[in-house]
Order: structure tokens, then C-alpha cells, then sequence
């Protein structure tokens, strides 16, 4: 089964999220529903928003460009003293700098465009935190495919 280079730029984000020491104790998930389990400090997703191409015409042969959202969700609780948002915030920086670091996510994409940063402290539960990072990412396709 073929994945879209969509699918396939998510899948990259991911897996540079749990290179070398992973972030959040390895709980990178994509495209999964957004719960904290009870007894768990913080958790990743990744998850495809949407996908759009930036050319109206299509030639034959010729490269289809795409500027793709992927969303990245940075869950927190309240954990050894330290503030869920700190902890969600640390977790943000951490993931800021190894994206940074390979802005063409090892050769599938063109560019990486950092994007809108919401923070949501839960209002029933103060000691819990949901930071959301936008990414645009720029890439081709070709015109006959979406791999």
C-alpha cells in the first residue's frame, strides 16, 4: 500500500521526534486522538491537517507543488513541581530545534514554515496544558501521483 508524500511528511516528523533521546519518553503518536492517560506526564501528536497545491495548472510531466499542514500537539501535565505549560513549552523547543535541523525532513520536503502557537491550559484541571504548533510544509509531488 502507497502512502501520500503527505502521509509520508508526517511519518518523517515523527520519527525525528523520537531520534536520539525521544521526546516525551518516546509517546510521539500520529494522527491519534488527543488523551493524557492518567498517570502519564506528556505526550506528542502529529497529525496531517490538511494539503493544498499552489498551482492552478497542471502540465504533463511537470512537478505539482503542495504546501501541507501538519500539527503537532504537545500534551503536559503538571509534573515534580513544574508547571504543566513549562513542561509543554520545554517540549515545544525541543521539537522547534530538531525540525529546524532538517528543514527538508531528510529529502521529502522543499521547505518547513513555522507557524501559529495556541496554549491551552484545561479549565477544570489547571495542572494539565495543550500547547499546538503549526508547521506548513512546502513539497512536490508529481502531477500523475501524490507519492
Amino acid at each position: 500500500m502507497s502512502a501520500s508524500k503527505q502521509v509520508q511528511l508526517r511519518g518523517a516528523m515523527a520519527a525525528l521526534l523520537l531520534a536520539e533521546t525521544p521526546l516525551a519518553g518516546g509517546r510521539v503518536h500520529e494522527n491519534r486522538e488527543l488523551q493524557l492517560a492518567t498517570g502519564v506526564d506528556s505526550q506528542v501528536h502529529v497529525n496531517f491537517r490538511g494539503s493544498r497545491p499552489t498551482d492552478m495548472v497542471i502540465y504533463t510531466g511537470h512537478p505539482r507543488e503542495w504546501m501541507t499542514e501538519i500539527e503537532l500537539v504537545f500534551l503536559a501535565r503538571k509534573s515534580g513541581g513544574v508547571e504543566a505549560s513549562d513542561v509543554a513549552d520545554s517540549l515545544w523547543v525541543e521539537a522547534y530545534a530538531r525540525l529546524m535541523a532538517d528543514q527538508s525532513l531528510g529529502g521529502l520536503a522543499m521547505d518547513l514554515l513555522p507557524g501559529e502557537v495556541i496554549v491551552d491550559d484545561a479549565e477544570a484541571d489547571t495542572s494539565l496544558c495543550r500547547l499546538t504548533w503549526t508547521v506548513t510544509v512546502q513539497h512536490r509531488t508529481s502531477n500523475n501521483s501524490l507519492t
